[in-house]
């Protein structure tokens, strides 16, 4: 006899920065339950209830099915974190408190990393910039020190954009 139910998520999750509200995340499951049980009239005994122990701020979570989704896009802002640490919950409901059948619970853990993406623009403070620059100069002037442009990008991202 198992005293407790064993989940199964995918539990590295990469997941971009900002993601809409309602986009799918991930699927939970239960390896073990014994929801198949039923009674005389074929209804189920067992219900499973899925729950989020952390981030139930920034992600939501079906309590029947498992599927986990975006609550909060806000909250996924890879300037601001990036990965989140999600820990689900899963516990057997006797629904007809049939006192031969043991509760049962699980929990298994999953990590989201955010993908950063370049969501801060450039910005340019003039419509249009002109430069000239003489054929067949071998040597920039000493006061640019070998730059021709110089564009600041505003984004806090790492790497390149």
């Amino acid at each position: 006899e198992i005293d407790n139910l064993e989940l199964n998520v995918k539990n590295l999750i990469i997941l971009d920065e900002n993601s809409p509200n309602g986009t799918q995340v991930a699927n939970v499951r239960v390896t073990n339950s014994i929801q198949t049980i039923l009674d005389s009239t074929n209804r189920t005994l067992i219900e499973l209830r899925f729950k989020l122990l952390t981030c139930n701020d920034t992600f939501t979570i079906n309590q029947e099915t498992g599927e986990i989704r975006v609550l909060d896009s806000r909250k996924l802002d890879y300037e601001q974190i990036k990965e989140l640490f999600v820990n689900i919950e899963c516990i057997e409901i006797n629904r007809l408190h049939e006192p031969k059948i043991k509760t049962r619970k699980g929990s298994i853990n999953m990590l989201v990393k955010l993908r950063n993406l370049n969501d801060n623009p450039i910005e340019f403070h003039l419509p249009k910039y002109e430069y000239s620059i003489e054929e067949n100069l071998r040597n920039l002037p000493h006061d640019l020190n070998g730059k021709l442009i110089q564009i600041n990008d505003p984004d806090l991202n790492d790497g390149s954009n």
